[in-house]
């Protein structure tokens, strides 16, 4: 009888690699609600997320009001409870608002709580999210909504696309013309003076160079912080080994 291969291994659909997994894990730090309906960060986040619930109140704080309505999602540990919600979330909030669905066996293993079923899930709102952020995509129209708070971070793919987008390339030359310009990112014109299409382009893709070098800023500084943690870890496990090597000394005398 062959193992069963899990779909977040690599090779898996839903695999992520360890960095990818900490920078999700970083994002929901930054994006969560001041406080959850019950405490989190005790245990694992496959576990402590597994029911939905708490995914439905991340979700109700970071998009337009009236996209989720909690009434919907009760916490609770069966199995049949926890299906209900993330089929429910899945159904009126993540196919409808952000653009994709949980299918059967992704809802069984989030339920489940099996490790990187709810990074996969997280991966997928954050990328939504800043997609929206980035103005890359618009918000669906419906009722009560607000708008999305901006945010200095645009997703990797934006600038490449514009680069590889021939409609584009006439506007690309703006950024040439910009430095023509000498113009300051923060500078204005002077009260009654014409703004120029040239003018206008070039502070347009200024900005989205300065998008980027944010976004870029960030990135580092996260991973810079995931190789220390990795790095405190080693020495962690190297003090362990030699505590372990010591008692072996000890009990059998060599």
């Amino acid at each position: 009888m062959f193992a069963h291969h899990s779909d977040c291994q690599p090779g898996g659909k839903y695999y992520l690699d360890e960095v990818t997994k900490a920078e999700v894990a970083q994002w929901l730090k930054a994006n969560k609600p001041p406080a959850f309906s019950r405490p989190t960060g005790k245990g694992r986040m496959s576990f402590e997320f597994s029911d939905g619930s708490l995914c439905a109140e991340l979700l109700d704080y970071i998009l337009p009001k009236g996209a989720v309505d909690l009434k919907f999602y009760h916490a609770g540990s069966a199995i049949k409870q926890k299906i209900t919600n993330w089929t429910t979330l899945s159904s009126k909030v993540l196919l409808p608002k952000l653009g994709f669905e949980l299918k059967s066996d992704l809802i069984q293993g989030l339920a489940e709580f099996k490790e990187g079923y709810f990074s996969y899930v997280l991966y997928k709102i954050r990328e939504a999210v800043e997609a929206f952020r980035s103005g890359e995509k618009e918000y669906p129209a419906g009722p009560n909504n607000k708008e999305m708070e901006s945010s200095s971070a645009a997703s990797e793919s934006d600038f490449v696309q514009l680069q590889d987008n021939p409609s584009t390339s006439t506007e690309l030359n703006g950024l040439k013309r910009f430095e023509s310009l000498s113009i300051s990112p923060t500078s204005t014109l002077s009260s009654g003076e014409p703004e120029s299409s040239e003018y206008q382009e070039a502070l347009k893709y200024n900005q989205v160079l300065l998008q980027k070098t944010n976004y870029w800023t960030e990135l580092l500084k996260l991973r810079v912080s995931h190789a220390n943690e990795l790095a405190e870890l080693i020495e962690s496990m190297k003090e362990e080994i030699k505590l372990l090597h010591n008692e072996e000394i000890k009990h059998f005398g060599y």
